[in-house]
């Protein structure tokens, strides 16, 4: 159990709840290097500096992509 302190009170998160959360976390982090593998073939992952605001919305996006075709 977790505890999170927030500005209309403590909020409760069940262990099994963040282990969901994680996992949902590295499945888009997954989700966009492969994407962006693909679009960009020749140029290694680490010469990109997008900011990650961005890359968090373009992880999110995949993933409603990827419920949409499933």
């Amino acid at each position: 159990m977790a505890i999170f302190e927030t500005n209309e009170g403590s909020i409760e998160l069940a262990d099994s709840l963040m282990v969901a959360v994680a996992r949902n976390g590295e499945f888009a982090a997954d989700l966009t290097a492969e994407t962006l593998k693909q679009m960009f073939p020749d140029i290694p992952l680490n010469t990109f500096h997008w900011p990650l605001n961005f890359l968090l919305e373009f992880g999110a996006m995949l993933q409603i992509g990827y419920w949409e075709i499933r």
